[in-house]
């Protein structure tokens, strides 16, 4: 088979591409393990590719992991060369499912001299991907609440019925909602 030229972009608003060559007989699993390789990102993180259609519109998820009960598609079992079978074909790959990092995939047209082998692997880089953004813990979690703490009283007093609802005066007024 053939190598094939993959152009990988961050989604982002500098340029930051990856170009990797890669056999069209090895899988989408390699391809996924070439591009965490290639972005310098962290392994262990769930991601999946997604055919798309020319205006990058998701259609069909090629999952690293079958977490469905109904076995879609996994990156183990579907090989380059049938996804991204010409120049042009592309797929988004999303890594890190709680920050939703995307990529846009896009296999490259490309000529080969007769006679010389092609290299594998990473042949062109352009950027530096941006680090990533806050984590959703600290999104949801600040420390700085807890200096506020004292200010529940405010709020009213559990001892003081007429400060404070209850079930009897919610259920009495017809628009408490």
């Amino acid at each position: 088979m053939n190598p094939a030229l993959i152009r990988i972009t961050f989604d982002s608003h500098d340029d930051v591409w990856r170009d990797l060559r890669i056999e069209e007989n090895q899988t989408l699993l390699a391809l996924h393990n070439a591009i965490v390789s290639a972005f310098g990102l962290e392994t262990g993180e769930m991601a999946s590719f997604y055919v798309s259609d020319e205006d990058w519109n998701t259609l069909d998820p090629i999952a690293l992991v079958d977490l469905s009960e109904t076995g879609g598609a996994r990156m183990d079992q579907l090989m380059v060369g049938d996804v991204l079978a010409l120049p042009g074909d592309r797929l988004l790959y999303v890594y890190d499912f709680l920050r939703m990092r995307t990529f846009y995939v896009e296999r490259m047209a490309e000529t080969f001299e007769t006679g010389i082998a092609a290299p594998l692997g990473l042949v062109g880089s352009f950027g530096t991907l941006p680090a990533p953004e806050a984590t959703s813990d600290s999104l949801l979690f600040d420390e700085t609440d807890l200096d506020d703490a004292d200010d529940f009283e405010e709020w009213g007093d559990d001892d003081d019925p007429e400060g404070g609802l209850d079930e009897e005066s919610l259920s009495s007024d017809p628009d408490w909602y």
